[in-house]
């Protein structure tokens, strides 16, 4: 098909790219951009808009720099930096999400050499497979990846994630900061880079990450904080929290009532003396009522708080019902606060 013979609507970039949007997995998109020249730049946007597995990468390799053995692919000569130039060129600029599932399911896994063979070939530099990637999570080896996780194919994965977080990454999913020292600080350094990062959702952490390593983050940018608390230095986090100048939407899953440490007296004197500045939204889930009071009290007054939620197992008798809701209509500003939800799952 030519240009020439398509109706004037089919002629209009952002009509051809909604169609596109609107194509039902892989297959499609890639007919489409076989259909006519016109569809072909907004059929591969579509295509490469969003990986779940390294294969699309290794497909634009040249078979003689990897070979498979026992379902892994390793590397078998020196990757140069021309054989990078197609994918670099036409496909990686149009990458805007990853999440990259590591199964045993998986027809095979990548091996580190070969991910090193890549970071050589870019010149070490950061975000070069990915340049435009907004979204990223992390492949972990908690329980909540799935089925058939393996766990050694995703530690080898994590000194080398380097290659796809570059400057314009928003959003950061499945962060885990337990566990392994060398995963950790991976993750710590890369992290460190995004300047531009304004969702964060941490799985799990580990002391020293909350007590060391979060408070020198300084996420100028952040707007969504998501985390579970599992260590007794959590309160940490919900301090440091406190001073983010951006923050709007504030998530915790408390599991072992860490919230009962926190204090207000401990909380971080910042400039201009306004903690949580941007809070509109505070999302609590925890076992007990005393853990919601002791954050809630850690609140500063006045606040623009707007909606609040909770979920607990335990939402306590009726006078201590009573004196959590009166703590919250002390604590928060009617002007600004509308809505309230209160789950309880026990």
């Amino acid at each position: 098909m030519n240009t020439t013979s398509m109706k004037p609507c089919l002629r209009v970039c952002e009509i051809r790219r909604l169609i596109c949007d609107q194509l039902q997995g892989r297959p499609e998109c890639y007919a489409m951009a076989l259909t006519c020249t016109s569809f072909k730049d907004a059929a591969l946007d579509a295509l490469w808009y969003h990986l779940d597995s390294f294969e699309p990468i290794v497909c634009c390799l040249p078979t003689r720099v990897y070979f498979f053995s026992t379902g892994v692919l390793r590397s078998m000569e020196p990757l140069l930096p021309s054989d990078l130039q197609r994918y670099l060129t036409h496909y990686a600029p149009r990458i805007r999400s990853m999440e990259i599932a590591i199964r045993d399911t998986a027809r095979y896994q990548v091996d580190g050499e070969l991910l090193h063979a890549l970071q050589v070939a870019v010149g070490f530099k950061q975000g070069a497979l990915a340049p435009k990637l907004r979204v990223f999570a992390w492949p972990t080896h908690r329980p909540l990846t799935g089925p058939n996780t393996n766990l050694q194919a995703v530690q080898r994965l994590y000194p080398y994630m380097s290659l796809f977080l570059g400057e314009h990454v928003e959003e950061l999913y499945d962060t885990d900061f337990s566990h392994n020292s060398h995963s950790t600080t991976s993750i710590y350094s890369n992290a460190m880079q995004l300047s531009k990062l304004k969702k964060l959702t941490i799985a799990e952490v580990e002391d020293g990450f909350a007590s060391e390593f979060f408070p020198s983050f300084p996420w100028a940018n952040l707007e969504t904080l998501s985390v579970t608390l599992r260590t007794t230095s959590g309160p940490a986090i919900v301090y440091h929290a406190a001073s983010l100048p951006k923050l709007k939407t504030f998530s915790m899953i408390d599991e072992k009532g860490i919230l009962c440490m926190c204090r207000p007296a401990e909380m971080p004197d910042v400039e201009g003396g306004v903690l949580f500045p941007s809070l509109r939204e505070l999302n609590i889930a925890t076992d007990d009522i005393p853990s919601l009071s002791a954050l809630i009290n850690c609140v500063p007054i006045p606040n623009r708080i707007e909606s609040l939620s909770l979920f607990t197992q335990d939402i306590g008798g009726f006078r201590e019902t009573q004196a959590f809701l009166e703590l919250l209509s002390e604590r928060l500003n009617p002007i600004f606060f509308c809505c309230l939800s209160v789950i309880w799952f026990g």
